[in-house]
């Protein structure tokens, strides 16, 4: 048996949700053991990066370098007798990603924490799919999970209305509440899942079969903010990564029948900044 606690955290404002998913993995056997972690790709959600530490003694931050060069690495690390992470596509699936992760020792606890950003399409009414893009872990043994985590969602706009679909009975909300009574605008929810289904190598391919599938029943939240029509203007570079950024724009407008003026009035707009290596550091804050 593999003991694994999941803990999520999610902080949602008026233009996207960023999702930090920890994984702390407890290997119990006597032999080092090794996993997948699979990530279903999802309209509209980027998986940003990642990092990893065995114990206390060793660090590993996503790196993107090429495929075949990170693969020769990755076996040649596995012969050696050490621990590695390897990601990529999955050659399966053109709709996932596969994670590798290999030798990971005896009695050794793994810490897996991934970032995603996922953009919220919505006018006037918000949806937010707690357990969106949620890594799913796949041993040759048997996985034991549950799952803590935590989402706020905060806005310099009144939220007007929050409604909870929970459709699942192994879900329980542990706290949930307006951190800013006064002007409602900054709301908390906390909640656990018990039972998590344990999937097994043989299950993956068939589960995956259908583009909408989670292994995880809905459990969504929708909430309704008071907009006025100032456009937004928005920066966030990525916790596990300070050469990843997103910049996105969006204008509020009143809502028109006529074509001409959504095409001459667009409300999003993607900004691309050179991320090469001279642009590390200051340079990146600066653009």
């Amino acid at each position: 048996m593999v003991k694994t606690i999941i803990e999520i955290e999610s902080k949602v404002n008026e233009l996207y949700a960023k999702t930090i998913v920890t994984q702390k993995i407890k290997n119990e056997y006597d032999q080092p053991l090794e996993l997948k972690i699979y990530v279903y790709k999802k309209k509209n959600c980027l998986f940003s990066s990642f990092n990893a530490k065995i114990g206390d003694l060793v660090t590993v931050k996503s790196k993107v370098i090429k495929k075949e060069k990170a693969e020769i690495k990755y076996t040649d690390s596995i012969a050696e007798g050490n621990a590695a992470i390897f990601m990529s596509d999955d050659p399966n699936n053109e709709n996932r990603i596969v994670i590798n992760i290999g030798n990971i020792p005896s009695k050794e606890e793994l810490t897996f924490i991934s970032e995603f950003i996922y953009f919220i399409e919505s006018s006037e009414t918000y949806e937010f799919e707690l357990f969106r893009n949620l890594p799913i872990l796949v041993g040759s043994t048997s996985i034991d999970s549950s799952i803590k985590g935590k989402v706020e969602i905060k806005t310099k706009y009144k939220i007007n209305k929050i409604e909870k679909k929970i459709l699942s009975d192994k879900m329980n909300i542990i706290e949930d509440k307006y951190l800013d009574d006064e002007n409602k605008n900054n709301y908390l929810i906390k909640y656990e899942y018990n039972n998590l289904e344990n999937l097994s190598k043989d299950d993956i391919d068939d589960i995956f079969k259908y583009e909408d599938y989670t292994y995880i029943p809905s459990s969504k939240i929708y909430f309704e903010l008071e907009l006025n029509e100032e456009p937004i203007i928005f920066c966030q570079n990525s916790t596990l990564n300070e050469k990843c950024y997103t910049i996105q724009y969006r204008n509020i407008s009143k809502k028109s029948d006529n074509k001409e003026d959504l095409q001459l009035n667009p409300s999003l707009f993607i900004f691309l900044i050179d991320q090469s290596g001279s642009m590390s550091g200051n340079a990146i804050k600066v653009a």
